[in-house]
Parts: C-alpha cells; sequence; structure tokens
C-alpha cells in the first residue's frame, strides 16, 4: 500500500475531523455571542428600572454614563483610562456616582471585580457612590476609608498598580484557559 491509498482511506477521517472542530468553534462562538447579548440586555434593563427607583427614592439623574477619565503612569508613559459609570445624580446637594449590578455575585458590592469597579469610580470622580442592587431593588450608599486626596497619598499609583494587576490576571487566566484547552 503507498502513501496516495493510505491518504485516501485517511481522507474521510480527517475530513470528519475537521469539520467536527470548526462547527465546534461555530457553536462556540454563536453561544457565547448571544450570552453576551442576553446580559448586555439584562443590564440595560436592569439600568432602566435603576434610574427609576433612584427617581423614586428622590435622587435626581444628572447624567447617564457619563464618560469620565484619569490618568496613571506606567514606568514614564502616561496612559489615559477612559470610564463610563452607569448614573451621576444627586440628593440633597451631593452629588454620587451610581454603579448598577444584578445577578447573584456581581450584585454582592463585596464582590471583588465590582468593589475594584467602584474604587476606580471613586478615585476618577472623587464623588461618593451609590451601588444599586436590581435583583433586590435596594440603593447602598458606598464609602471608602480614605478619598482620592486624602493624606497626600498618590492613591493613583496604587489604582495603577490595582488596573495592572487585573490585567496580568486577565493574561494568566486566558492563558491557562487556552491551554486547557489543548489539552
Amino acid at each position: 500500500m503507498d502513501w496516495f491509498d493510505i491518504m485516501w482511506e485517511l481522507f474521510p477521517y480527517l475530513f470528519i475531523g475537521t469539520l467536527a472542530v470548526w462547527l465546534y468553534k461555530f457553536l462556540e462562538k454563536r453561544i457565547i455571542n448571544l450570552q453576551r447579548q442576553r446580559r448586555l440586555k439584562r443590564g440595560k434593563n436592569a439600568e432602566l428600572g435603576a434610574k427609576k427607583l433612584l427617581e423614586k427614592n428622590g435622587y435626581t439623574v444628572h447624567d447617564y454614563q457619563p464618560a469620565l477619565s484619569y490618568n496613571f503612569k506606567a514606568d514614564s508613559e502616561i496612559v489615559k483610562v477612559n470610564i463610563s459609570p452607569d448614573f451621576i445624580v444627586e440628593k440633597g446637594g451631593t452629588k454620587y456616582v451610581v454603579e448598577v449590578k444584578t445577578g447573584e455575585v456581581a450584585g454582592n458590592a463585596n464582590y471583588a471585580a465590582t468593589r475594584r469597579q467602584m474604587l476606580e469610580y471613586n478615585l476618577a470622580s472623587e464623588l461618593p457612590l451609590l451601588f444599586v442592587n436590581m435583583d433586590h431593588q435596594s440603593i447602598h450608599e458606598i464609602r471608602f476609608p480614605f478619598s482620592a486626596t486624602s493624606n497626600g497619598i498618590n492613591w493613583w499609583k496604587y489604582l495603577g498598580i490595582i488596573m495592572l494587576s487585573v490585567v496580568g490576571i486577565t493574561i494568566i487566566a486566558m492563558a491557562v484557559k487556552a491551554l486547557l484547552k489543548l489539552l
């Protein structure tokens, strides 16, 4: 049996295997996109509900998804970060940055990613925060034990470290996931 005959016999298996891998990747991408769309729709609906909840509780909505930014240094390079909290509201002469969350995990103010996001908003805006949990229809005032300018400490430095740590952890997690898929 020569090389051509061996390839001819293996061809259907190679073709079916390639087709199966392609189909798996195609379906995986579609499922991820559908999940993302569902999550975005749920988040958008939660934000609309949060606006009504805030107004019902005496808050005046000043801005929806305002564009905020801050800079930090990575080595000697200045990096600009754009962020967009859900709302800026006011009650009793005090303005607040509002973060709206749903879900068992993200809807918990003690969840690390949510807490870091609120910390980032606090440092960028220097405003106190309101955490709105739409699953429980609750509003919580969040105040960190410091402000962006307290005690002469350069909090931007620490925020930069936090952000770089999050990026590093994300890259490591993606690499581990890719390696696990290969195995």
